[in-house]
């Protein structure tokens, strides 16, 4: 999977690229590499971001899967909680991978949580830093 992404982006830049030199032939090219550059990089970065932020979404959500069922399990061992809600949430004590999308929403409101916290201390950095 993550070879076809590689190879799609290394497609998009020769388009890119071909697209400069046709530009260029024409006199409508930006007037200089720098700035080309600089927009073709931007384009390929922020693809980057958009396809690696849906990879890390799943895996976030997966791991609150995970954590959601530890504490849930630990809860049921160590407190007598009533039987509707063990066997509520039993139901879901399997791998994110068997659940149902509805329940795999669950997790991933909260992988955005994490998302938009990463997000914001990123932003925070490059105003602070660029």
């Amino acid at each position: 999977m993550r070879k076809q992404k590689q190879k799609k982006i290394k497609e998009e830049i020769r388009e890119e690229l071909f697209e400069f030199v046709k530009d260029l032939r024409c006199g409508g090219a930006p007037t200089r590499l720098e700035d080309w550059m600089t927009e073709v990089f931007s384009k390929i970065l922020q693809r980057f971001i958009e396809e690696t932020t849906k990879e890390l979404r799943e895996e976030l959500a997966e791991l609150e899967h995970k954590q959601w069922k530890s504490w849930t399990i630990y809860l049921g061992s160590r407190y007598e909680l009533p039987s509707e809600l063990v066997k509520k949430w039993g139901k879901n004590w399997k791998p994110y991978s068997e659940l149902t999308e509805e329940e795999k929403d669950k997790d991933r409101i909260w992988a955005d949580r994490v998302l938009e916290r990463i997000n914001q201390t990123q932003a925070k950095w490059i105003k602070e830093n660029l």
